[in-house]
């Protein structure tokens, strides 16, 4: 799906395919913020799934997102990115 997370000044662009085969028969979706230990779970609707970007207010500290697509089969799709990224 092709996650990724930019910084910029005062928030962090998570980003990912719209158009990627899984965004497009998905369901529902939901993007998980991980942060230190701690975890929210911001539902998307289809449009927001398939726009293909959010928008995080920064933290301090290493923040983890998955993005997960729900298929009609009942699979579900996960991929994940941190930021900052580990080197």
């Amino acid at each position: 799906m092709g996650l990724a997370v930019a910084a910029r000044p005062d928030d962090l662009l998570i980003t990912w395919s719209g158009n990627a085969p899984p965004v497009r028969t998905a369901i529902r979706g939901r993007l998980r913020v991980i942060v230190s230990g701690a975890e929210n779970i911001v539902p998307l609707d289809l449009d927001v799934l398939r726009s293909g970007k959010a928008v995080y207010t920064r933290s301090a500290g290493p923040v983890r997102f998955e993005l997960e697509v729900d298929q009609i089969s009942g699979s579900t799709v996960r991929e994940s990115v941190e930021y900052p990224t580990r080197q």
